[in-house]
C-alpha cells in the first residue's frame, strides 16, 4: 500500500509537471507572453507630426493641409507645440498668405520620438504610455502555413501610464486613435508563429 507521504509527494510532482508545460504549447499563457514581447517594442500611443521636421509652417486657409492644421493646433492645445503668426508662400504663384509657424515646447521635447510615427513617411511623433496585455480572448488551432505553424489570436490590451495631454479634447478629435485607446481595453488581432524557442508575433519572426 502506498504511504500517505508518498502519495502527497507524487501528487505534488504531477501537479508541478502539469503546471510547467512547454513554451511551444498553444495556450493563452504562451500567447500572452508572445504578444507582450511585441507590444514592448512599440513606442506607445503616438501622434505623428503633420510635417517632416520642426519647426514648420502652415497656411491658415490652405485646403490641402486642413487636416495638418487641425492636428498642429491640437498639439498646441496639448502643450507640445507653440504657435506664432507668420506669412506663408502660396503653393501656386508668388502670393504670401497668413499662416502660423509651429515649434516644439520644452514639454514636447519630453515626448518626441524620432521616426516614431507608424506611417509611410515615418515622421517624428509625440508618444506616451506603454501597451500591456489584458487577456487572450480566443485563438485558432495551430495550422501549417507556408512552412510554419501559425495560430491567429484575438486579444485585449491597454495603454498604461499615458500623460495627461493624451486626453486633450482637441487632440482626441484630431487623432481618433487617442480617443479610442485612452478609454479602456483595446481589441487586437495577431498571427503567432511557432519557433524552436516557442511562439513569436509575426512581426518579430525572422526567417
Amino acid at each position: 500500500m502506498r504511504s500517505p507521504i508518498k502519495a502527497v509527494i507524487l501528487g505534488g510532482l504531477v501537479v508541478a509537471l502539469a503546471a510547467c508545460g512547454s513554451a511551444k504549447d498553444a495556450n493563452k499563457g504562451n500567447f500572452s507572453k508572445a504578444i507582450q514581447a511585441y507590444l514592448d517594442t512599440q513606442n506607445g500611443l503616438c501622434a505623428a507630426l503633420p510635417a517632416k521636421s520642426l519647426p514648420f509652417t502652415l497656411a491658415d486657409q490652405d485646403m490641402l493641409s486642413q487636416q495638418g492644421k487641425q492636428r498642429a493646433d491640437a498639439l498646441v492645445d496639448a502643450g507640445l507645440l507653440s504657435k506664432g503668426d507668420v506669412e506663408v508662400k502660396a503653393m501656386f504663384g508668388n502670393r504670401m498668405l497668413p499662416g502660423a509657424e509651429y515649434s516644439i515646447t520644452d514639454e514636447g521635447k519630453k515626448y518626441l520620438v524620432a521616426g516614431g510615427a507608424s506611417t509611410m513617411m515615418r515622421q517624428d511623433a509625440f508618444c506616451t504610455g506603454k501597451y500591456a496585455m489584458a487577456e487572450v480572448q480566443n485563438f485558432t488551432e495551430p495550422s501549417d502555413m507556408m512552412g510554419a505553424k501559425v495560430s491567429r489570436v484575438n486579444f485585449l490590451y491597454k495603454l498604461d501610464g499615458a500623460a495627461s495631454w493624451a486626453k486633450s479634447a482637441s487632440l482626441q478629435q484630431a487623432y481618433p486613435a487617442f480617443a479610442k485607446q485612452t478609454q479602456g481595453d483595446i481589441e487586437g488581432k495577431a498571427a503567432l508563429i511557432l519557433t524552436n524557442d516557442g511562439w513569436v508575433h509575426e512581426r518579430l519572426f525572422k526567417r
